[in-house]
């Protein structure tokens, strides 16, 4: 069973019009994220304190974290640092501005031949 299933089976009748199946990853981590936070929220109201720790302690996981993952989006995410990537993306740039190019080319000339057809 996907997550978007059972998030469909959980939450289906209160979020009618959100298709689950179909949202980015995105949608799924900034609902988790605001329920984490309501959650919280909750507990700081009824005197329960969530997160036991030192506001120090806590800012240096939190910055450890984000370290962690702005390393992994710098090194995986399109990224050329090799002369041999910066050669590689300048090439696919060229193809898809060509691609891009062919595209443009083909629908003037066939509204250029539609125009003729209809004198």
């Amino acid at each position: 069973m996907k997550f978007g299933e059972i998030l469909n089976k959980i939450f289906g009748k209160v979020f009618k019009n959100v298709d689950w199946l179909n949202v980015s990853p995105a949608v799924y981590v900034r609902y988790i994220l605001a329920i984490i936070a309501a959650i919280n929220t909750l507990l700081n109201v009824f005197g329960v304190n969530p997160i036991n720790v030192d506001q120090s302690q806590l800012y240096d996981v939190i910055s450890a974290i984000l370290f962690i993952a702005i390393l992994f989006v710098n090194t995986y995410k399109d990224n050329p640092t090799s002369a041999e990537a910066i050669e590689s993306n300048k090439y696919l740039q060229m193809l898809k501005a060509g691609e891009k190019k062919k595209i443009v080319d083909d629908v003037e000339e066939t509204e250029t031949t539609e125009t003729t057809e209809t004198k």
